[in-house]
C-alpha cells in the first residue's frame, strides 16, 4: 500500500494506464461475445413461436454489444480514463436498469421477466468490467448507481407486479417483495466494493511489477554494457544483490592518457564516442583474462 500512499510518476501512470486499459479490452470484448448469443438466439425462438415477444430484451442485447464495443474501440486508444472512466462506466452498468424500464414500457407483461429475469445478472458482469481500472471509486460508486437503479426500477413497476401476484398471474408469492428486492439491491451495492478491493489489490500487483520491469530495465541499460553477462543475470534475479556484498576481487585502475587536456578541446559528442570505444576494448580484455 505504501506505492499507492502517493502519486505515482508519470510514467508509471502511463504504463498503468496502458495496463489498464489492455484488461478492458479483454473485459469488453467479452462483453460483445456476450451480447451475440441473445442477439441471435432470441429472434430464432421468436421466428419458431417458443417465447413471446421479446424485442426488448434483443434491442437491449444490441445496445450493449455496441455499447461494449465502444468501451473496446476507447480501451484500444488507451482513451478510457479520468473523467472519461466515469462517464463510459456509470451509464455501462445502469444499462439493466434501462432495460427494466423500457421493457415496462412496452411489453408490461413480460415484466417479471424484466425484473428477476437473466438480464439482471448484467449488473455483476458490468461491475466486474469496472475493476479493470484498479479504481475502488469507481467500482465502489458504480456498485451503489445500479443498486439503486434496480430498486428503483423495481419501485417503478411494482404496482404491476403486486397486481399480478394478486390476480394468480404470478405464481411466485414473493415476487413483489420489497425486502427481497431491497437485498438484491445491497448485494449488487457490496458487489461493487468487493470488486473495487479487488482492483486496489490488482493495482499494487501491477505497480510493483511495473516498478520490477523498469529497475531490471536501468540494471540492463547502466550495467549490461560493463559486466559480465553473469553479472548481470545476478543483479537481475535478485534486488539484494545491487546493495553489494563482500568477496575478494581483483580490481584493475586504468586511466586515459592527457584525458583532462582532450576533454576541455573536444566536442561532447566526440568525448562519448572515444569513451565507448575504450570501455568496449576494456570490457573485453577483462571478459577475456
Amino acid at each position: 500500500m505504501t506505492v499507492l500512499a502517493h502519486k505515482l510518476p508519470d510514467d508509471l501512470t502511463a504504463a498503468l494506464l496502458s495496463e489498464s486499459n489492455r484488461a478492458l479490452r479483454v473485459g469488453a470484448f467479452y462483453g460483445m461475445l456476450l451480447a451475440v448469443i441473445p442477439v441471435v438466439i432470441l429472434p430464432v425462438y421468436m421466428q419458431a413461436g417458443l417465447a413471446r415477444m421479446l424485442f426488448a430484451p434483443w434491442l437491449f442485447a444490441v445496445l450493449g454489444g455496441a455499447f461494449s464495443g465502444l468501451i473496446y474501440f476507447l480501451a484500444k486508444h488507451e482513451q478510457v480514463r479520468g473523467l472519461a472512466a466515469w462517464c463510459v462506466f456509470i451509464p455501462f452498468v445502469s444499462m439493466p436498469t434501462l432495460f427494466l424500464l423500457v421493457a415496462n414500457a412496452t411489453t408490461p407483461a413480460d415484466v417479471v421477466l424484466s425484473v428477476s429475469g437473466p438480464f439482471t445478472y448484467i449488473y455483476g458482469f458490468a461491475l466486474v468490467v469496472t475493476g479493470f481500472m484498479f479504481n475502488f471509486w469507481l467500482s465502489a460508486v458504480s456498485g451503489l448507481v445500479a443498486a439503486i437503479g434496480y430498486f428503483g426500477g423495481y419501485w417503478l413497476v411494482r404496482d404491476h407486479l403486486v397486481a399480478l401476484q394478486m390476480a394468480g398471474g404470478a405464481p411466485d408469492q414473493l415476487l413483489a417483495n420489497d425486502s427481497i428486492f431491497a437485498a438484491k439491491a445491497l448485494i449488487i451495492c457490496f458487489c461493487g466494493m468487493a470488486v473495487g478491493a479487488l482492483a486496489l489489490v490488482a493495482r499494487r500487483l501491477t505497480v510493483r511489477a511495473i516498478f520490477e520491469e523498469r529497475d531490471k530495465a536501468l540494471v540492463s541499460r547502466l550495467f549490461g554494457e560493463y559486466v559480465s553477462e553473469e553479472v548481470k543475470q545476478k543483479l537481475l534475479r535478485d534486488p539484494a544483490a545491487q546493495r553489494g556484498e563482500t568477496k575478494d576481487v581483483v580490481v584493475l585502475f586504468s586511466d586515459i592518457r592527457n584525458y583532462t587536456s582532450f576533454s576541455e578541446a573536444t566536442e561532447p559528442a566526440q568525448i562519448v564516442a572515444r569513451l565507448n570505444d575504450y570501455f568496449d576494448a576494456m570490457v573485453d580484455a577483462i571478459t577475456s583474462h
